[in-house]
């Protein structure tokens, strides 16, 4: 049986206080779909003593770049962290994977955060959003807030593989491997 293939999991959780112990149900999860799941924390660097915080988090950043380009796949958690974007770590690795050309498989688990875009800014944002004086909406900043019906950023929901973003880690996992069965 050929090897399985690997799938870097992006996402927040690396920020959860059980971090490890999640990384590695989302691995299992993985294995039980012939896949292999790369977590972030596997890469953590055993050397930090001695290292800066801005060295760790230089160490960590290559560690990570060195994941995705292992991998054939990445399954990206683009639920809105600390507001109503995706977390900027997670938005980073998804660009990198897509400009290597590596399949993006997004997903958001709580149904009350899957809206657009527009409205996860009027609920999440501090301030909401007001309308300009043609109708559109605007942050509390006066920016304009897209409005393409799209469940995250243009640049980012345009970026998940079919343009779909699932509604689970675990439909995601079963989407890569249905992916790779099809012999990509």
């Amino acid at each position: 049986m050929e090897n399985p293939k690997n799938v870097y999991l992006a996402g927040p959780g690396v920020f959860r206080q059980d971090a490890n112990e999640y990384g590695g149900r989302l691995q299992q999860i993985c294995s039980e779909n012939g896949i292999n799941g790369l977590y972030p924390l596997d890469s953590d660097p055993p050397f930090f003593d001695g290292m800066t915080p801005e060295e760790q988090g230089r160490a960590i950043f290559h560690a990570n770049i060195a994941l995705i380009r292992q991998s054939q796949a990445v399954i990206a958690d683009l639920s809105p962290f600390r507001g109503p974007n995706v977390d900027d770590g997670t938005a980073y690795e998804v660009g990198f994977a897509s400009a290597l050309g590596i399949p993006v498989f997004g997903y958001i688990e709580s149904a009350d955060l899957r809206g657009t875009y527009t409205s996860k800014v009027t609920s999440l944002s501090p301030g909401g959003t007001m309308e300009d004086n043609l109708g559109n909406p605007i942050d509390a900043k006066g920016m304009l807030v897209e409005q393409f019906g799209m469940t995250a950023n243009l640049m980012l929901a345009a970026s998940i593989w079919e343009g779909r973003v699932l509604t689970s880690f675990t439909e995601a996992a079963q989407a890569a491997a249905s992916y790779f069965s099809k012999g990509a």
